[in-house]
Protein backbone atom coordinates (compact mmCIF):
# COMPACT_ATOMS: atom_id res chain seq x y z
CA UNK A 1 0.00 0.00 0.00
CA UNK A 2 1.56 3.26 -1.13
CA UNK A 3 0.99 5.92 1.78
CA UNK A 4 1.69 9.04 -0.50
CA UNK A 5 -0.91 11.57 -0.03
CA UNK A 6 -2.80 12.13 -3.04
CA UNK A 7 -2.40 16.27 -3.74
CA UNK A 8 -5.71 18.36 -3.15
CA UNK A 9 -6.61 21.45 -4.92
CA UNK A 10 -8.22 24.18 -3.44
CA UNK A 11 -9.47 26.74 -5.53
CA UNK A 12 -11.22 29.94 -3.67
CA UNK A 13 -13.86 32.10 -5.24
CA UNK A 14 -16.44 34.92 -4.12
CA UNK A 15 -20.13 34.70 -4.81
CA UNK A 16 -21.68 37.81 -2.62
CA UNK A 17 -20.86 37.84 0.12
CA UNK A 18 -19.69 34.06 0.39
CA UNK A 19 -16.10 33.10 -0.12
CA UNK A 20 -16.15 29.56 -1.63
CA UNK A 21 -13.55 27.35 -1.25
CA UNK A 22 -13.97 24.65 -3.55
CA UNK A 23 -11.65 21.80 -2.75
CA UNK A 24 -10.67 18.57 -5.18
CA UNK A 25 -9.26 15.69 -3.55
CA UNK A 26 -9.72 13.50 -0.75
CA UNK A 27 -9.98 15.31 2.91
CA UNK A 28 -7.80 13.37 5.29
CA UNK A 29 -5.14 12.64 7.22
CA UNK A 30 -2.72 13.72 5.04
CA UNK A 31 -4.30 16.83 3.78
CA UNK A 32 -6.18 18.27 6.51
CA UNK A 33 -3.52 20.38 7.92
CA UNK A 34 -2.53 21.93 4.03
CA UNK A 35 -6.67 22.58 4.29
CA UNK A 36 -6.66 23.77 7.46
CA UNK A 37 -3.79 26.56 7.06
CA UNK A 38 -5.32 27.37 3.75
CA UNK A 39 -9.24 28.20 5.39
CA UNK A 40 -7.64 29.70 8.45
CA UNK A 41 -5.73 31.86 6.48
CA UNK A 42 -8.31 33.20 4.43
CA UNK A 43 -10.52 33.79 8.09
CA UNK A 44 -7.58 35.68 9.68
CA UNK A 45 -7.65 37.67 6.36
CA UNK A 46 -11.53 38.95 7.27
CA UNK A 47 -13.35 36.35 5.43
CA UNK A 48 -16.38 35.89 7.55
CA UNK A 49 -18.14 34.25 5.42
CA UNK A 50 -16.96 30.80 4.22
CA UNK A 51 -18.59 28.29 2.06
CA UNK A 52 -17.11 24.93 1.43
CA UNK A 53 -17.32 23.55 -1.61
CA UNK A 54 -17.09 19.44 -1.74
CA UNK A 55 -18.50 18.59 -4.89
CA UNK A 56 -15.16 16.92 -5.68
CA UNK A 57 -14.71 15.21 -2.63
CA UNK A 58 -15.36 11.52 -2.82
CA UNK A 59 -13.62 10.15 0.77
CA UNK A 60 -13.80 12.26 4.13
CA UNK A 61 -12.04 10.69 7.77
CA UNK A 62 -12.72 11.51 10.62
CA UNK A 63 -9.80 14.32 10.51
CA UNK A 64 -12.29 16.19 7.91
CA UNK A 65 -14.81 15.67 10.17
CA UNK A 66 -12.81 17.67 13.37
CA UNK A 67 -11.43 20.26 10.31
CA UNK A 68 -14.89 21.44 9.79
CA UNK A 69 -15.77 21.70 13.21
CA UNK A 70 -12.75 23.62 13.91
CA UNK A 71 -13.45 25.71 11.40
CA UNK A 72 -17.13 26.29 11.65
CA UNK A 73 -16.74 27.07 15.14
CA UNK A 74 -13.66 29.86 14.16
CA UNK A 75 -15.90 31.34 12.31
CA UNK A 76 -18.48 31.51 14.49
CA UNK A 77 -15.75 33.58 17.07
CA UNK A 78 -16.08 36.26 14.38
CA UNK A 79 -20.11 36.69 14.22
CA UNK A 80 -19.28 34.90 10.82
CA UNK A 81 -20.86 32.22 8.68
CA UNK A 82 -20.12 28.64 7.72
CA UNK A 83 -22.03 26.22 5.07
CA UNK A 84 -20.70 23.35 2.82
CA UNK A 85 -22.14 22.79 -0.56
CA UNK A 86 -22.58 20.12 -2.06
CA UNK A 87 -21.60 17.40 0.02
CA UNK A 88 -21.89 14.20 -1.49
CA UNK A 89 -24.47 11.77 0.23
CA UNK A 90 -21.50 9.30 1.60
CA UNK A 91 -20.35 12.46 3.67
CA UNK A 92 -23.43 13.36 4.68
CA UNK A 93 -24.60 9.79 6.00
CA UNK A 94 -21.05 9.84 8.02
CA UNK A 95 -22.13 12.89 9.41
CA UNK A 96 -25.46 11.43 10.39
CA UNK A 97 -24.45 8.43 12.21
CA UNK A 98 -22.07 10.86 14.25
CA UNK A 99 -25.01 13.13 14.87
CA UNK A 100 -23.69 16.24 13.58
CA UNK A 101 -25.93 16.74 10.33
CA UNK A 102 -27.60 18.86 12.01
CA UNK A 103 -24.54 20.85 13.46
CA UNK A 104 -23.37 21.96 10.13
CA UNK A 105 -25.41 24.32 7.51
CA UNK A 106 -25.44 22.16 4.10
CA UNK A 107 -26.26 23.43 0.95
CA UNK A 108 -27.05 21.53 -2.30
CA UNK A 109 -27.09 24.31 -4.45
CA UNK A 110 -25.09 27.72 -4.94
CA UNK A 111 -27.94 29.56 -5.42
CA UNK A 112 -30.04 28.34 -2.12
CA UNK A 113 -27.07 30.28 -0.02
CA UNK A 114 -28.46 33.08 2.29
Amino acid sequence: MNNIPEEIKITVSSKDKHTIIEIDGDVNLYSVSQLRKNISQLIDDGNHSIIIDMKNVRYMDSSGIALLANLQKKIKTTNGFFGILQMNNEIKNILRLAALEKYFSIYDDINSLP
